[in-house]
């Protein structure tokens, strides 16, 4: 409904206003997101603006050999991460063996004897908590880099932005697997020194 202005008449549905006069127009929402969608159209209908993906997107065989070609570095990282916690596991296992062989060598041991395999016991310990933490870091580090191979399939098959959680998951898993290497660096150096220390005791005993 327009309101005159001019003399505070009010004119009729089918009335024309006369010449001068100024109309008030009441405000409505509707014309407010009229004119927003006009400011931004232009933007919308722009190539600079990112357009989602049909929803009938079916993914050529060309977009899935490159995903497999981005993927072939993460596998091969897995593989190696595989080979790392077989050797890992082969080590744990020695240890294990070694300290049931020296439990049971416990019992109607002497003294002397019983000295040596509660300090080799401990030195056993602090190995197998080494390996362990190598392990459960590897492991994590293999995780991580299958949610990462799994990340870019998702990124080229579909709209979804990945890019920054591939980096910071990748980046994640190398410093894992860094932590688990010097872990399993720490125990290779505790066997050895545990090795020279039981050299120089037969040393001096003349054995």
């Amino acid at each position: 409904m327009a309101h005159l202005g001019g003399n505070g008449k009010r004119a009729a549905c089918g009335d024309f206003p006369p010449a001068g006069a100024r109309l008030r127009v009441n405000f409505h929402p509707r014309a407010t997101r009229d004119k927003i969608i006009v400011m931004i159209y232009p933007f919308i209908a722009s190539e600079s603006f990112p357009k989602a993906l049909p929803m009938n997107f079916t993914p050529l065989p060309e977009d899935v050999a490159h995903i497999i070609q981005l993927a072939i570095a993460p596998v091969f990282t897995l593989a190696g991460i595989g080979a790392l916690l077989n050797v890992m596991a082969n080590r744990l296992a020695r240890v294990v063996d070694r300290w049931r062989t020296l439990e049971g060598g416990l019992e109607g041991a002497s003294e002397d004897l019983r000295r040596l395999a509660v300090m080799e016991l401990g030195v056993l310990d602090r190995r197998m908590a080494r390996i362990h933490l190598a392990i459960s870091l590897s492991t994590l580090a293999a995780l991580l880099i299958c949610v990462v191979i799994i990340l870019l399939f998702t990124g080229q098959l579909t709209p979804v932005p990945v890019a920054q959680a591939v980096s910071i998951l990748f980046v994640a898993s190398m410093a894992f697997l860094s932590v688990a290497l010097v872990s399993f660096l720490m125990e290779v150096r505790i066997a050895s020194r545990t090795l020279r220390v039981t050299r120089a005791v037969l040393g001096k005993t003349g054995r």
